[in-house]
C-alpha cells in the first residue's frame, strides 16, 4: 500500500501543476492497487473519486461517470447515504451527468444550426 501512497502524492503533484494525463495514468495505477488489496474500501472510494474528476477534467465523461458511480455506491454501502463523502461523490456525480447532457444538448443545437444554414437562401 505503500506504493500507492506514492503514485497518489505523485498523481496529486501532477494535478497541481495541471498535468491531468500523467495524473490519471497514475490515479488508475494507484485504483489498480487498491482493487487488489482493498476492494471496497473507502481508500477504493476516495481514488475512484479523485480518477473521476480528472477524468471529467479531461472531458472523457463516460469514464468519469462510471468512476464516480463506483464511488458512490462503495460510500453509500460504507458510509450510508447523508455521509459528507457519500453526499460529494453524488454532486460530483451529478455535475458529471449536468455537463453531458449539456454537451449533447449544444451538439444537437449546433447541428441543427448547420442544417437550417445549408437550407437558407440568401438575397443581395
Amino acid at each position: 500500500m505503500q506504493d500507492a501512497l506514492e503514485l497518489k502524492r505523485l498523481g496529486e503533484m501532477y494535478v497541481e501543476q495541471g498535468d491531468y494525463e500523467s495524473a490519471e495514468l497514475l490515479f488508475r495505477k494507484v485504483v489498480g492497487i487498491d482493487e487488489q488489496y482493498a476492494p471496497d474500501s473507502v481508500a477504493l472510494s476516495e481514488d475512484l473519486y479523485n480518477l473521476g474528476l480528472l477524468c471529467s477534467a479531461l472531458e472523457k465523461n463516460a469514464e468519469a461517470r462510471a468512476f464516480l458511480m463506483r464511488a458512490w455506491e462503495i460510500e453509500r454501502t460504507l458510509l450510508g447515504d447523508s455521509h459528507a463523502e457519500t453526499l460529494k461523490t453524488f454532486n460530483a456525480l451529478n455535475e458529471v451527468f449536468y455537463d453531458q447532457d449539456s454537451l449533447a444538448k449544444e451538439g444537437q443545437l449546433y447541428a441543427s444550426t448547420r442544417a437550417n444554414k445549408t437550407s437558407v437562401r440568401t438575397y443581395h
